[in-house]
């Protein structure tokens, strides 16, 4: 795969390199709260997800009234 890879001095603007991440820094999922994502991911996150974020809260919602 890396030697695959594309030089970035060859794409990105003259004096711009920024820290390219080589490694993952976590071995399994990286989990964040919702409200800490970027504004620009949880936008081109589309219709469905966000159907599906309104259903959980539903859901929960109901679970706590349910169990009260």
């Amino acid at each position: 795969m890396r030697e695959q890879q594309i030089d970035p001095k060859k794409y990105y603007p003259k004096g711009y390199h920024p820290h390219l991440l080589e490694d993952w820094p976590v071995e399994s999922d990286l989990v964040i709260p919702l409200e800490m994502a970027p504004k620009d991911l949880t936008d081109g996150m589309g219709a469905e997800w966000r159907l599906r974020q309104k259903n959980r809260k539903v859901l929960e919602q109901q679970s706590k009234e349910w169990h009260c």
